[in-house]
């Protein structure tokens, strides 16, 4: 609509800054990477479960708030093993999404076309 086409790029960083950086409390990471990563999750698949899916492999309470315990975690473990661990999991549930909407029989005769956004996802994870 309207709005969209009058949003401002620095309108829409404004907004996803709050939204998705401070709000979230994804602006508190200290690892440069993990932040990005952890924040284009978010953006992708909503704060709370992006923040659940990170505490999962951290093996704190998944409440999906990024509160003292989260981030004290996350300082704690090795950055580079975390978002490699991050990535997995991201593609875990990427694969799974992917698959759910394909049935079983049909995903045997996919061609190449028919998987690009599978191969898109894959390309956005091996960026970071």
């Amino acid at each position: 609509p309207e709005e969209i086409e009058a949003l401002t790029e620095s309108r829409a960083r404004d907004i996803y800054r709050r939204l998705y950086l401070e709000q979230a409390g994804i602006d508190q990471v200290k690892h440069g990477a993990l932040r990005a990563f952890l924040f284009d999750w978010a953006v992708h698949a909503g704060p709370k479960r992006a923040i659940r899916q990170v505490q999962f492999l951290l093996g704190v309470h998944g409440d999906g708030v990024l509160g003292p315990l989260t981030l004290d975690a996350i300082e704690q473990r090795d950055p580079h093993e975390l978002l490699t661990a991050m990535k997995l999991r991201r593609w875990d549930m990427l694969w799974d999404q992917a698959r759910a909407q394909i049935p079983d029989a049909t995903w045997k005769a996919l061609d190449k076309t028919d998987v690009r956004y599978v191969h898109g996802w894959a390309r956005r994870l091996l960026s970071f």
